[in-house]
Formats: structure tokens, C-alpha cells, sequence
């Protein structure tokens, strides 16, 4: 949580700079643009879904402080986000550890499937 705390505050003070720049190779306002547009309509629920997708994480807090979604929405979802990810992650393990007899053979299938899973959104 205090990584996206960091992110959003970066993008929130490096954003103004942002849409003064001229486009290059990495940069186009019009993504930024874009990103805003998808900030307005899905915001809130982006924060959350981030969390579970590994490249989108990273990004995700960035952009919604360049797109200047407001403090308290990012905050309480970020929290939302945070806790459902840490809690939820606990219970799969403590589930699985303690229904599955020799759960630890099947560990890196799991992993594997996991991985695959959370790359699945971002590819589409």
C-alpha cells in the first residue's frame, strides 16, 4: 500500500510537467489523455484490480495521480485493494495448507497457474 502511496503522489507531482513535454519513443499525451478518460469512468475499481495483475500494478498508481484522480477515492480504494489482496492470499494459503494433504507437491502447479492467470487480463 505505501508503494502506491508513493507511486500516486510521484505522478500526481510529476503530472503538470508530463503534459508539457513533447511526444517522444515512451511518451504521447494522448495515452495520458486516454488514461485519464479511463480514470474518470473506472477509477475506483482499477485501483483494486491492479493489485492482481502484475505489470498493471506498478503503472496503475502512477497514472492515476498524472490523472489526477482525487486523493481520497485513490486512498480508500488503494486501502480496500491492499486489504483484500493481503487477506485474501492468507486464507488461499491457509486453506490449501490445511485441506490438501501434501499440498506442497502441488505448489508450483499452483504457482504456475496462478502466474498465467494474473497475466491473462493484461494480455487481453
Amino acid at each position: 500500500m505505501a508503494g502506491d502511496q508513493v507511486g500516486y503522489t510521484f505522478g500526481k507531482r510529476m503530472g503538470p510537467s508530463v503534459f508539457n513535454r513533447p511526444d517522444s519513443r515512451f511518451f504521447k499525451k494522448e495515452n495520458v489523455h486516454h488514461a485519464s478518460e479511463f480514470f474518470d469512468k473506472h477509477g475506483p475499481i482499477t485501483i483494486i484490480a491492479a493489485r492482481f495483475i502484475p505489470f498493471a500494478r506498478t503503472f496503475t498508481p502512477v497514472l492515476a495521480g498524472v490523472s489526477s484522480m482525487r486523493y481520497r477515492t485513490f486512498l480508500t480504494y488503494n486501502i480496500v485493494g491492499a486489504f483484500i489482496w493481503a487477506v485474501g492470499v492468507l486464507l488461499i494459503g491457509y486453506t490449501i495448507g490445511s485441506t490438501v494433504p501434501n499440498a506442497d507437491k502441488y505448489l508450483l502447479p499452483l504457482v504456475v497457474t496462478a502466474v498465467v492467470l494474473s497475466v491473462l487480463p493484461g494480455l487481453y
